[in-house]
């Protein structure tokens, strides 16, 4: 989530936090760490895992994805880093890339002109790499998002 301050000042930014039984929202991937000060033994930062943990920033190229935290952006402390109060982070298996790139839905489907399948398998679903994911039956209904092939045209599932 991004939000856009009106204020240029962080005081005029402030979120307020006013209720301690907040339930989760649901289907958000990101964790983080945030700032509590009138919590008895609260921490205030979160041990940084450069293998398992990925935060918001610029890709090698400039582009806007989830990458490896830089040690400028973490906590240095008894010699481990930490993700800092009031960060969040995307948790990702130990083996994910060091850059996981954030795309738009007309970035995903470019460079897709023309596909063409066996007229026999039409009514099955496919996706983008040919893999049949079901037979004679053109529904999408219960596939993940992503991009699949019926009839020999695309169709965006969200």
């Amino acid at each position: 989530m991004l939000i856009e301050c009106s204020s240029p000042t962080p005081e005029g930014n402030r979120i307020d936090i006013v209720d301690e039984t907040t339930t989760s929202i649901s289907g958000n991937k990101l964790e983080g760490v945030w700032f509590c000060s009138h919590k008895d033994g609260h921490i205030n930062r979160k041990a940084y895992s450069s293998s398992t943990m990925r935060v918001l920033g610029l890709t090698q190229d400039g582009k806007l994805g989830f990458i490896t935290a830089p040690n400028s952006y973490l906590s240095y402390d008894g010699g481990r880093y930490y993700l800092p109060a009031n960060k969040a982070y995307l948790p990702v298996a130990s083996n994910a890339q060091s850059e996981l790139y954030i795309i738009s839905e007309e970035d995903y489907s470019a460079g897709v002109s023309t596909i063409s399948i066996d007229d026999a398998k039409q009514s099955a679903v496919y996706t983008l790499t040919g893999l049949q994911v079901r037979k004679r039956d053109e529904s999408t209904e219960g596939l993940s998002k992503g991009i699949y092939v019926v009839k020999g045209k695309k169709i965006i599932v969200h």
